[in-house]
Order: structure tokens, then sequence, then C-alpha cells
């Protein structure tokens, strides 16, 4: 069975400041409405993933959550990783790569510039930077999580808001 890896970028966040974190950005009302469309849009695809999972920076779950709802997928069912946070694309590949066979859709919920590198690495094509609450399909004709690598998927489709 081919493997579908769906990686989504966060939503529009608010801009930091001195007195807030970054992990604690939340997202703008153009990110909530943003990430929704695209949530919807996938679902008119009937490209809905098995297992969301995501960032623990706020804006990273909170886009997650509404890509939930949009798809009538529990909230607490989404799988929060902190990993992903900040991540660099050999982090990324090594989450990835562990992912449980059981689930050949999944989607992946953080940020930039880790997720535009990750779909560049694993690609047959280049993209220049995945925009806010946009969603990439990379499909992988492999049976196993752990084959994921360098050059071996396929970019099926990029929706961005």
């Amino acid at each position: 069975m081919a493997k579908k890896l769906l990686i989504v970028r966060h939503g529009k966040a608010a801009h930091g400041s001195i007195d807030l974190q970054d992990i604690l950005r939340d997202l703008t009302a153009d990110g909530n409405t943003s990430s929704i469309a695209v949530a919807e849009k996938l679902l008119q695809k009937g490209e809905v993933p098995e297992l969301l999972v995501s960032s623990n920076a706020k804006r990273a779950l909170k886009t997650a959550q509404f890509f939930a709802a949009t798809w009538n997928i529990p909230k607490d069912s989404i799988l929060i990783q902190p990993k992903i946070y900040e991540a660099s694309v050999s982090i990324l590949l090594s989450l990835i790569e562990a992912f449980n066979d059981e689930y050949d859709f999944i989607a992946i919920f953080g940020h930039n510039p880790g997720f535009t590198d990750l779909v560049n690495y694993l690609s047959d094509e280049q993209i220049f930077e995945l925009p806010t609450s946009s969603a990439t399909l990379l499909t992988f004709d492999q049976s196993s999580w752990a084959e994921t690598s360098k050059g071996l998927g396929k970019l099926f489709f990029s929706i961005a808001p």
C-alpha cells in the first residue's frame, strides 16, 4: 500500500512580542479563516488523513484543530509532537520514518523553514516556500514509513488559501 503525507504549515499567526514566547503565538482571524478554507478544499477532494500529528506550538495545534473539526475528527485524537517545533529536515524525517505503518495517510502540522525544506528534500519537485495555511500532499510508492527517503515523494498537489 502506498503512503500519503500531508504537510500543513500553520495559519497566519499574530506577531511576537517581548512579553509573548514564540511557542504561544496564536492564529490571527485570517489564520483561522484560511485554515478552515484549506481543510474544506481537501475535504471536497476526498483527501482526509487517518492521523493528525501537530507541533506543540499554539498556532500549529490550533490549525490542526480547525482541520480536525472540518473533517469531523475528534480534536483530542490529534497527536502532539513537540519535536516538530523548530525542527530540521533530519528531525522531521526521523519522526516520519517512525510513524506506525498501520496508517497510510498522515497529516503533519508545523512550521517553516523546516516544512519547506522537508518538501524539497522528499519531493520530486522543488518549491520556493510554503505559505501559511497551505497543505502539500506527497505520495510515496512504499509500504513502510521507514522507507521514506530523499526524492522518493511525488508532489501530488499543493493548496494555499
